[in-house]
């Protein structure tokens, strides 16, 4: 078996927990107990999921001490793309859970969640596309103009067609792009001047912080939505939704600092997926 990545670990633990019963949850935990001498052993499979949970949360916190002491500090993008991957993150995990059929269902004036993901990841397309212009038109020392259409084309056909996993396969695709592309903004190129609305002018930093509250402001509506096609929530799903938060905050730490804490990310994931296919097996 190939060695997990923390996203892919922390996404079959997820699943295996969002079979778990209120009843489950409380049942005793028979499978592998942490390693680390500071941390106590836990009983259910609840204190299961916050175990994982906090221990995303360490591994953040460390990674963010050892960036501080290797003097790799976070530039003003890299600190907006680590907020906004912590909205990637909650995103998907508002999606947990929801099976094929219910992406289509309009409820009311809502939109269908197939909706939903479809105008986000369009946005995100956006976001890059219009950022990146804005710096070109810094460098060249020329007049802020629109975007052209081609330069959104260049980051890729959208579709949003196939099961939940095909679209949202697609938008990871695109939204490693995004980090990929602009983890290496400079301060001075965060106030590059971007075109808004019309005639509206705006600057860089703005579409960066934009990328986080965009995604949130979705993340809401598509809560919304499952509340109104009576799609049940349970503790569950709530709980491996913060497991996927916790995991943002993990990989939106190492942003522009891959290298730093890797070692503990890569002992971290394989401990996760020892627990997910441990808690699958049950």
């Amino acid at each position: 078996m190939p060695t997990p990545n923390l996203a892919t670990a922390v996404r079959a633990f997820a699943e295996a927990a969002l079979r778990l019963s209120d009843a489950d949850l409380d049942a005793p935990w028979g499978g592998p107990q942490p390693a680390d001498e500071w941390q106590a052993p836990f009983e259910d499979h609840r204190e299961l999921c916050f175990r994982v949970y906090l221990q995303l949360r360490a591994l953040a916190v460390d990674t963010l001490a050892l960036r501080t002491t290797a003097g790799v500090p976070f530039t003003t993008a890299q600190r907006a793309l680590a907020q906004h991957q912590v909205a990637y993150r909650a995103f998907q995990g508002a999606l947990l859970g929801v099976a094929d059929e219910e992406l289509d269902i309009a409820p009311g004036a809502e939109w269908a969640l197939r909706t939903v993901i479809a105008h986000v990841v369009r946005a995100e397309r956006g976001y890059l596309a219009r950022i990146a212009h804005a710096v070109d038109q810094q460098h060249a020392g020329v007049e802020v103009t629109e975007t052209p259409a081609a330069d959104f084309e260049q980051y890729g056909t959208l579709s949003d067609a196939g099961s939940l996993e095909a679209v949202l396969n697609r938008y990871d695709e695109l939204h490693r792009r995004v980090i990929g592309t602009l983890t290496s903004l400079t301060d001075a190129e965060v106030n590059a001047v971007s075109f808004w609305w019309a005639e509206q002018r705006v600057v860089v930093r703005f579409r960066l912080h934009r990328l986080d509250v965009h995604l949130r402001e979705h993340t809401i509506q598509v809560e919304k939505t499952l509340a109104l096609i009576n799609h049940h929530r349970d503790e569950s799903d709530r709980l491996a939704a913060l497991l996927y938060e916790a995991l943002g905050e993990a990989e939106g730490a190492c942003i522009g600092a891959e290298a730093t804490n890797a070692a503990a990310r890569q002992r971290l994931a394989v401990v996760i997926q020892e627990m997910a296919e441990a808690l699958a097996n049950e």
